[in-house]
């Protein structure tokens, strides 16, 4: 099985986005740390759900599960996530809560 050659570099940026996100709590820049743990969790919840349609049933399931907790605690915490309007950020926003309706919808089933 060939291995990804990007590996390692999605790895080291991954490692500087987590020391900056660091640095940021350190400096007390609770609201840019923040911004970068949102557009990460955002990537992540892009993936996940990219790659669920390729993936079994019971990986189908999980994720159905991980995105309806997500879901889940951003309409209890609607706050943390209403600070946002560039238009880059707002169409990101629009499509996370796209597939997070998608999912919730997925469970209810």
């Amino acid at each position: 099985m060939a291995q990804d050659p990007d590996w390692r570099l999605r790895g080291q940026e991954r490692y500087l986005r987590g020391a900056r996100i660091l640095h940021d709590l350190d400096a007390g820049h609770i609201e840019a740390a923040r911004s970068l743990l949102r557009s990460q969790l955002d990537s992540d919840v892009i993936t996940i759900w990219a790659f669920s349609d390729y993936s079994d049933l019971r990986s189908r399931k999980m994720v159905t599960n991980v995105l309806t907790g997500i879901a889940t605690f951003r309409a209890e915490y609607p706050s943390n996530y209403m600070s946002r309007t560039s238009g880059y950020e707002v169409q990101i926003d629009a499509k996370i809560a796209s597939i997070l309706e998608r999912a919730r919808k997925e469970q209810s089933r």
